[in-house]
């Protein structure tokens, strides 16, 4: 007999994964600095649409839950690519702002992978 069962012991595991993906994220940010990966409109753009879907899911139908929360952030990083760089290279005159732009216009998908890769293990075990 297992003390605490398997939920116990998924709970062990999350917990220590959540640390060592914050650890991971922090480490970059020191090393980098914060200021480079701070962008609120990319933010917005991936946060509040999977914001939307988990409470949705949370009071339509709880065991998709987490998939269609992975889903909408990916979707809404991916599209917030597409955005900035579309308004990046609308403005093409300066090389700078241009790269400037190019990475910025990738927040988006940063803050959607951090996301998904918060939710991966609970997406798994729920399937």
């Amino acid at each position: 007999m297992v003390i605490g069962g398997n939920g116990m012991k998924f709970q062990y595991f999350y917990c220590i994964y959540v640390l060592a993906v914050l650890y991971v994220v922090s480490t970059l940010w020191v090393l980098a600095g914060v200021e480079i990966y701070v962008d609120v409109t990319s933010f917005i753009t991936v946060f509040f649409p999977s914001l939307l879907v988990g409470v949705g899911s949370v009071l339509y139908s709880k065991d998709k839950l987490f998939s269609s929360v992975s889903i909408t952030a990916l979707v809404s990083g991916v599209f917030g690519v597409i955005a900035g760089t579309i308004a990046t290279f609308s403005n093409v005159f300066d090389s700078q702002a241009t790269f400037a732009g190019v990475a910025v216009s990738l927040l988006p998908l940063l803050y959607a992978l951090f996301i998904i890769l918060l939710i991966v293990p609970t997406l798994l075990r729920k399937s």
